[in-house]
């Protein structure tokens, strides 16, 4: 396993408890032909996670701010952009 695998092991032990429920419930209404239903509890889980995803991007600035950064829900909410695609590679960090 490597570091990526790894290093927010915690935030993945937080966030999963969260979403259990929202995709049972999705579960729950397709498996019953429920499709507003479900198109509700969509939003509701790609809000959670856009929300987590947040509180994740605040707390990896929280932890590496120096004195540059003195408002970091600002920083986050006008300095970095959302993330729409995944990136193609993945950077290994090199021993030196």
């Amino acid at each position: 396993m490597t570091e990526r695998d790894t290093h927010f092991a915690g935030y993945a032990d937080l966030l999963f408890p969260e979403l259990t429920g929202l995709f049972y419930q999705l579960y729950t209404f397709r498996h019953a032909d429920e499709h507003s239903a479900a198109e509700q509890i969509i939003y509701l889980i790609k809000e959670h996670l856009a929300q987590r995803a947040y509180d994740l991007a605040c707390h990896v600035l929280e932890h590496a701010k120096g004195d540059i950064i003195d408002n970091v829900e600002f920083y986050v909410k006008w300095n970095i952009p959302d993330l729409t695609q995944w990136p193609t590679e993945v950077e290994q960090p090199t021993a030196e």
